[in-house]
């Protein structure tokens, strides 16, 4: 199987998973993508990788973690797709919604 659809199946699993209630299977699968990606070298997929790893570890109470993985993703949304990227304006106004659901 091409390694993006490997890629895709295991985000939509860590997905399911975390929508069923199973946050630790949501984990692993979305860190087993968040490694493969950053083998297959897609920063954008490490990105979007990281914004579900921050939902699922924020769910968990882990807000440290959770926007370490955001503030990574945000990072790496600028260094590819450049600062006015519709992408990056997404992700920031998801942490903003976060940020303040958190509090």
């Amino acid at each position: 199987m091409c390694a993006c659809k490997t890629l895709g199946g295991l985000i939509r699993a860590g997905m399911d998973s975390f929508n069923a209630g199973d946050g630790d299977a949501a984990l692993e699968q979305l860190n087993d993508a968040l490694a493969l990606s950053g083998r297959i070298g897609s920063q954008v997929h490490q990105a979007k990788i990281r914004c579900n790893l921050a939902l699922v570890l924020s769910h968990a109470g882990n807000i440290s973690a959770a926007v370490r993985h955001y503030r990574t993703a945000i990072s790496l949304v600028e260094g590819r797709l450049g600062a006015d990227h519709p992408l990056l304006d997404r992700m920031r106004r998801s942490v903003g919604t976060f940020l303040t659901d958190a509090a």
